[in-house]
C-alpha cells in the first residue's frame, strides 16, 4: 500500500516537472519565432509579446536559453543597454557559456568598449579553434 502511494507521489511530481519544462519550451519556441518576425518587421506589439514570453519562459526555470533568447532579441532591436541587464548576470553565473560571452560583449561594444574587448578574449579562450563562429 504504501509503495503504491509513493509511486503515486513519484508520479505526481515527474508529471508536474515535466509539464512545467515543456510550458517553457513551448513559451521559448514562440518568442523565438517572434523575434524572428519582428526583426524583419519592427511591430511593437509582436516585439513587447516576444519579450513577455521570454521573460515567462525564463521565470522559475533553471534553463538560460530563454534569457540567452531575451538578450539576443534586445541586441537585434538595437536595445544594448537592457541587453546587457539581461546577459550581464547570464556571464556572472555561468562564466564558460559562450553564447552569452559573445552576446554580452556585443552589448558592450559602445558602452564599455575595454570591457568588450576583455569578454572578446575570453569567448575566443573559451573556443580557441573558432567553431561555430
Amino acid at each position: 500500500m504504501i509503495t503504491r502511494v509513493l509511486l503515486v507521489v513519484v508520479a505526481v511530481v515527474v508529471t508536474a516537472l515535466l509539464s512545467f519544462w515543456a510550458r517553457a519550451t513551448v513559451l521559448e519556441s514562440r518568442a523565438a519565432g517572434l523575434a524572428s518576425d519582428i526583426v524583419a518587421q519592427a511591430d511593437a506589439r509582436k516585439t513587447r509579446e516576444a519579450l513577455e514570453r521570454f521573460e515567462s519562459a525564463a521565470r522559475n526555470n533553471p534553463d538560460t536559453r530563454p534569457d540567452l533568447g531575451r538578450g539576443a532579441l534586445l541586441l537585434r532591436l538595437r536595445r544594448p543597454d537592457e541587453a546587457e541587464r539581461v546577459l550581464g548576470p547570464l556571464v556572472r553565473d555561468e562564466p564558460r557559456n559562450i553564447d552569452a560571452v559573445a552576446l554580452l560583449a556585443a552589448s558592450l561594444s559602445r558602452s564599455d568598449p575595454e570591457e568588450a574587448e576583455r569578454l572578446r578574449e575570453r569567448q575566443r579562450a573559451l573556443n580557441p579553434l573558432g567553431l561555430g563562429n
